[in-house]
């Protein structure tokens, strides 16, 4: 199994896992969070994230492009941020 197979297969278990078990409990998850270091990156995330409201966090303003299952799949959707320039963590809220 490949590395991105099993980055997928740790998602999708987790997100079975909460199906199964119904809405029983919270279950542990990671929120990638953007956090824009100037006016044009505000816009950029806007576009990128259309229809996701800002919100108020410790540091700043921040935008959140999801919540995952998998520490290593929220990181990996970091990366997919971080290489367009934008400030971005998985963080467990």
């Amino acid at each position: 199994m490949s590395s991105e197979e099993e980055l997928v297969l740790e998602e999708l278990t987790g997100l079975i896992t909460q199906y199964v078990s119904g809405s029983d409990g919270d279950p542990k998850m990671y929120e990638v969070v953007i956090v824009p270091q100037s006016d044009e990156q505000t816009e950029a995330v806007r576009s990128l994230l259309p229809g996701v409201a800002s919100k108020s966090a410790p540091g700043g303003t921040v935008f959140s492009a999801g919540r995952f299952f998998s520490q290593r799949y929220a990181e990996a959707v970091c990366d997919k941020y971080i290489a367009l320039g934008l400030f971005t963590a998985a963080v467990d809220p």
